[in-house]
Formats: structure tokens, sequence, C-alpha cells
């Protein structure tokens, strides 16, 4: 995979966005860090750009970091374009306790609500949608849904290091 090739994709797009690209443990798959309010738009660069056709979302994770969550988007490519790129942006909570906003990528990969929706429950980031013209459809409501992971009644952020039953 030509790391180069994303890269200059992106910042030609978006000046600025992409703030660090490194290896991924001891595979070639490039991870791109980039900042938290341009994740939309650089997720729709990577999948609709034909040369980077990364169409699929694998999986998202979150992890806490010191006083940041990382939120890693694990994406490839179901048109054999590109091998597979790790996209990743990192928010940071007001408090141990509170919950952050970060753009969802749901109207992107479709597939990424469910991966949202854990990662609203277990780590408090709460996904907005903030891309205009994508399909109303897609969309889905957060607020009104019913808890995927949690037991009814327990409130805070179960993944959090600072979580207290």
């Amino acid at each position: 995979m030509d790391k180069n090739l994303i890269v200059t994709k992106i910042n030609k797009a978006i000046q600025g966005a992409v703030l660090e690209v490194r290896r991924f443990g001891r595979s070639d798959t490039c991870s791109i860090w980039v900042e938290a309010q341009s994740i939309q738009k650089v997720a729709k660069i990577l999948k609709t750009d034909p040369e980077l056709s990364l169409d699929w979302l694998e999986n998202l994770s979150v992890v806490e970091l010191s006083d940041a969550l990382v939120i890693s988007y694990f994406l490839q490519s179901t048109q054999g374009t590109q091998s597979e790129v790790i996209l990743r942006a990192s928010v940071v909570p007001d408090s141990p306790t509170s919950p952050v906003k970060m753009p969802t990528i749901q109207t992107i990969w479709p597939m990424g609500i469910p991966m949202e929706r854990e990662a609203r429950e277990m780590f408090g980031i709460q996904f907005e949608t903030s891309l205009q013209g994508d399909d109303p459809d897609v969309e889905f409501d957060f607020e009104s849904s019913p808890s995927l992971c949690l037991p009814s009644g327990l409130s805070g952020f179960p993944l959090r290091k600072k979580f207290n039953k």
C-alpha cells in the first residue's frame, strides 16, 4: 500500500488534517492520525476515491490513553486497491466521567452504527452527524435507542479507567 498516496490525497483535500503517519506494529498496515473534527471528510475521501476505495469498515475500537480517548477505524478495500489502513483520532474529555463529542462515520460506513453505539455506551463518545447532504435514511438516533451492552440502571462509562460502579 502506498501511504504517501493516501496522505497526499487527504492533505490535498483537507489542509493539515493528517497529524501523523506510522506503521502499525510489525505489519505493513498504515496508521494515519487525523484531527477528530475532520474524520468524516477524511473517511469520505478514503471510501470514495477510486484509487483508494477503502469501502469496508472492519472494526472500530476505542482505548483510553492518559487523558485522551483514541478512536481507531480499521478500513479495508473490497476491490483490492489497498490492503488495510487504520484511521485514528483522539478526543479529550473535560473530566474523567464526562462524555465527549465526535463526528459520526455512520453516513460513510453504515456498518459502523453498532460499533459507535458500543463506543458511546462504554466510553461516553457522543457521535454526531455533521455532513449535510448524505443519505438521511442511514442516520441512527442514538438517544432513543435501547442500550446494547449496559444493564438498565447503570450510569457512567464502564470502560473508562476512572469508572465507579
